[in-house]
């Protein structure tokens, strides 16, 4: 069992990537990647990264005006004033 499984694995690493057929993917029916597929490919990926980018910007903004609303709002409440909370 163990031979066997040694065996295979040899067998995989000599394998060349122009020979490797559905290892992970399936078969492989045109493996050379050409200059429009590198562009397109760079280009989705700038474009998503820009994105994700821009959601975190907003999510940040988004808490960071909640926090400095709740600390304006402790600024501006009354002295003295507890009407409403429980702690008198």
């Amino acid at each position: 069992m163990l031979a066997t499984l040694l065996l295979q694995k040899q067998q995989w690493l000599l394998l060349t990537p122009n020979t490797i057929e559905g290892v992970a993917f399936g078969p492989l029916l045109n493996n050379n990647m050409t200059l429009g597929h590198g562009l397109a490919m760079g280009i989705i990926g700038c474009t998503i990264t820009i994105i994700g980018f821009f959601i975190a910007f907003l999510v940040v903004n988004h808490n960071k005006k909640k926090e400095l609303k709740k600390i304006e709002d402790k600024k501006n409440r009354i002295q003295g004033s507890y009407y409403g909370d429980d702690t008198v």
